[in-house]
Order: C-alpha cells, then structure tokens, then sequence
C-alpha cells in the first residue's frame, strides 16, 4: 500500500476518530448538564438520556477498536484497509438503535402537539422502523462479507438506502416539529 493511500484512507479514519471522540465529548457534556440541571424530569426521561449516552460512548468505544485492529493490529499489511472488522459492522447498528429512540422521543413530542393524530406519527415511526432494519441488514451484511469491496458489491444498497431514509425521517420529523410548534404559539413575548 502507498503511503498515497494509507494517507487517503486510514489516515481519514483517524481524523474521523478524533472528531467522534470530540462529539462523544460534547454528548457527554450535555448529559452531565441535563442530570445536574434537570433533577426533578420522570424516571424514564433519564432513563432515555443514560441509555444514549452509554451508546455513544460504547459507538466511540467501536470506532476506537476498529482503529487499532486497522492500524495496530494489521499495521503494515497492504491489504488492511479493504478490511471490515467486526467493531465497524457494530457502530453501524449502534448509530441505529441511538437514532431510533432519539425519533421516538421526537414522535412521542409530536404525538402530544399534534393532539394524538396517529396519521401524522405512524409515518415517522414506520421510516424510523425501516432505518433500524437497514442498518442491522447493513451491519449483518459488513460482518459477513468482511471487504469493502465484497460489501459494496453486494449490498452497499442497504447502507446507501439506510441513509437516505435517515435523512427522509430527520426532515420529516424536524418539519412536523416546526408546523406544530410554530401553530402552538399562544401569542405571549418570552
């Protein structure tokens, strides 16, 4: 491999990492603010914001894994960087599960605005079901395959549509908080 490549490829892993490991930071921040700040919020909203937080860090933990397996590990070998390892397939459904209750408080939020109108969640939720499976699908296909290339070959599709419909469900979701946050104004200056 040259060093053209290992610098385009597992060099730009590296950057990715820190930057991971600097919003990992910023995730753990904002949880310590929330539990000094936000003593008297139910059980299971604290619940909810423990559970991301143990996730993300577990997600960097992931990423950490794969550097070293990628460039300690396999440090030398040409070959490497065409290599999945099996922490990488893992993030991938880690990001999922982390995203999906994120949506699901968000629907939760939106049920309560939209007065209980099932019509407006159940889109939302059933993208938000179809994020999750395209990521194990995606994570499944990473640990079976093993290569990129292999990977790309057979099944980047799920990947490329996991994406996609995050994106659909982060608009959609991000719209119906504004329309019903902006419609449930009463008027009053802050």
């Amino acid at each position: 491999m040259s060093p053209h490549t290992v610098g385009n490829t597992l060099g730009a892993v590296l950057i990715g990492s820190g930057f991971a490991a600097v919003l990992t930071g910023v995730v753990a921040t904002q949880a310590v603010y929330y539990f000094q700040h936000y003593q008297d919020d139910k059980p299971s909203g604290k619940l909810m914001v423990a559970v991301v937080w143990f996730l993300d860090i577990l997600h960097t933990i992931m990423v950490f894994v794969s550097d070293w397996l990628w460039l300690i590990d396999h440090f030398g070998d040409a070959g490497a960087s065409g290599w999945i390892p099996w922490s990488l397939g893992v993030t991938v459904i880690l990001t999922a599960v982390v995203t999906i209750i994120v949506h699901a408080f968000f629907v939760f939020r939106i049920y309560g605005l939209s007065r209980g109108n099932w019509f407006v969640v159940s889109p939302i939720l059933i993208l938000a079901a179809i994020r999750l499976g395209l990521a194990s699908a995606s994570c499944a296909n990473m640990l079976k395959y093993g290569n990129f290339a292999k990977f790309v070959d057979n099944a980047a599709w799920m990947f490329t549509m996991g994406l996609v419909t995050s994106s659909v469900l982060d608009v959609v979701t991000t719209s119906c908080l504004l329309w019903y946050l902006d419609n449930a104004r009463t008027g009053f200056a802050g």
